[in-house]
Parts: structure tokens; C-alpha cells; sequence
């Protein structure tokens, strides 16, 4: 594994996630209802540091997408098969924690499915899809950036839980009780 692998443009490169992971959050968007979408897109942030700390993480988050798609797959090894486990996992648990985002009326905080065991199963998911393909790649790159997007989210996360805590009181306060903001101790 190498901190800075040889990039090249190529049919067997690490393009496939970062379409596949593209590809199914705009059709999961297409499919949701519009005000879930909508719900789902709307930031919490009140401040301009709040915002500044968002964009930071989301052009981290996107060039790690793009820089994936210059990296070659370590095909035939067990890296790339690993990987490619760990993110269909990942990408699985993005899309049932989208439907149970969805799934739940507007006027509620989303306490279901997933949510039973994460209150950020949609985070705790994207991460799992980006260590996926960062195994899948052997990029300590990606590796690297996919835990340094994570750790930005937990200030997002900690936005949201203050929105939710405003918006559900002591519903989401009882809530936040009873389930692990990430996963286990986490």
C-alpha cells in the first residue's frame, strides 16, 4: 500500500465506486419524496464557521470521490475483494437509512430501522462505502481523507443533533439516550 499510488485514467480504476456511489444517491434522491430530499439536503448550520466547516468537509468528501477514479483497482488480490465487501456493506446501509429517513413523517424525528442503532446511519454508512474503496484502491490517500471527512461530520452531526434537539425536545433527548450517536460506544 502506498501513501501516494500511480494514478492513470483506466477502465479498472476506482471510477467504478465513485460512479456507483454517484449513481445510487442521485437515484435514491430521484425516488424519495421531494420533501425528504429536501429535509435531507437542508443544512443545519447557523454560523459562518458552522459553513465553513461543512464546505471544508464536503470538498474533502468529493475529492476523495474524484481522486478515486485516477487510482487503479488491485484487482485479482484480496484487498480488492475486501474492499468491495466493505463498500456494497456501506452502500447498502446508505440506501435502507435513506428509506428510513424517508419513510418517516416530517413532523417526527427518524427513530427507525437503522436509526435503532445509529442516530447517523447515513454517515456511519458513507464512511464505511469511502474505507471500501479506499481498501479496494490500497490508497493510504483515501484511507486518510475518508477518516478526516469523518471526523469534520462529527461537527455536522453535532449541528444536527442541536437542530433535532430544538425541533423534538424531549422525544429526541430520550432518544439520544437509548441509541449510540455512530455505532456501539461510539
Amino acid at each position: 500500500m502506498d501513501l501516494v499510488p500511480e494514478l492513470s485514467v483506466g477502465l479498472l480504476n476506482g471510477w467504478w465506486f465513485s460512479a456507483a456511489y454517484m449513481g445510487i444517491n442521485m437515484v435514491m434522491m430521484a425516488i424519495i419524496p421531494k420533501e425528504a430530499a429536501k429535509r435531507l439536503m437542508t443544512h443545519t448550520s447557523k454560523n459562518l464557521f458552522e459553513k465553513t466547516f461543512l464546505i471544508i468537509q464536503m470538498i474533502l468528501f468529493f475529492g476523495n470521490i474524484i481522486f478515486a477514479i485516477f487510482v487503479p483497482l488491485k484487482l485479482g488480490t484480496g484487498w480488492f475483494w475486501c474492499g468491495l465487501s466493505v463498500f456494497i456493506v456501506g452502500m447498502a446501509g446508505y440506501v435502507v437509512s435513506i428509506m428510513n429517513y424517508a419513510d418517516t413523517p416530517m413532523d417526527q424525528p427518524v427513530v427507525r430501522g437503522l436509526y435503532r442503532i445509529s442516530r447517523n446511519p447515513i454517515h456511519v454508512s458513507s464512511f464505511i462505502a469511502l474505507l471500501g474503496i479506499g481498501i479496494a484502491t490500497l490508497s493510504w490517500i483515501i484511507l486518510l481523507v475518508a477518516v478526516a471527512v469523518q471526523i469534520l461530520m462529527h461537527k455536522t452531526t453535532l449541528e444536527e443533533e442541536r437542530f433535532c434537539l430544538e425541533k423534538y425536545g424531549d422525544s429526541y433527548r430520550e432518544y439520544m439516550g437509548s441509541v449510540p450517536r455512530y455505532l456501539m460506544f461510539f
